[in-house]
């Protein structure tokens, strides 16, 4: 974490007025030091805060995460991707287009939170089809990466749903995205672009986090 609070302080001090307006109670806190408290708290305090902005979004699909100290990391098509400054977490931000197929596998990850290849959901903001998730960290597969290759195979196996896997939580995964492409409203987008790594204290796991698009 170390060279982040100048970044973070800088951040912090534009459009100001945005903090006061959605997070009123907190604007005489010091944010930076939020980012050092254990895993737990952050993230209660993180999903507080998104919480506490609920009313803005819903009425002016209003959400900034620079203002809470996250950075700029990636953006797509449909959303913006900004990461906490500790790496813990992420905040997607859907763009002024609605994403009606990010919001089909959104539903389904919620119900899957047992399984390892769905991402972990912490807070939501959700307004027609236009959301904001607070989730985990994940990171970039490689193309040098076994993984890669890995999630070209399960990307087949999805459009032709072939469960013949031993895992049943990679079954699972398998059998949702083939269900959600079998109509016409959304397409397979899977690809290694769209499946991030998780490293646990016994190895590394896929994660599926956008396998469809409209």
């Amino acid at each position: 974490m170390t060279g982040f609070m100048p970044k973070l302080a800088k951040s912090l001090a534009q459009n100001l007025r945005w903090v006061q307006d959605n997070f009123p109670q907190k604007k005489h806190i010091n944010r930076a030091e939020v980012f050092f408290q254990p895993f737990v708290e952050l993230r209660q305090q993180l999903v507080s805060w998104i919480e506490e902005s609920r009313e803005a979004f819903t009425l002016r699909q209003d959400f900034n995460p620079e203002m809470l100290g996250f950075d700029h990391f990636d953006a797509g098509g449909y959303a913006e991707v900004y990461t906490s400054p500790c790496k813990r977490f992420a905040i997607r931000v859907s763009r002024d287009c609605a994403d009606s197929a990010y919001q089909d596998f959104l539903t389904i990850a919620l119900q899957r939170q047992h399984n390892p290849f769905y991402p972990k959901v912490y807070a939501l903001l959700q307004h027609e089809n236009r959301q904001v998730v607070l989730m985990e960290y994940l990171t970039l597969i490689d193309l040098d990466d076994p993984e890669y290759d890995e999630v070209e195979i399960l990307r087949e196996d999805s459009r032709l749903g072939k469960t013949g896997s031993p895992c049943p939580n990679r079954q699972e995964l398998v059998r949702d995205i083939h269900a959600l492409v079998a109509g016409d409203d959304c397409r397979l987008d899977l690809h290694p672009d769209n499946a991030l790594l998780r490293h646990t204290g016994t190895g590394r796991q896929i994660v599926v986090t956008d396998p469809i698009a409209g």
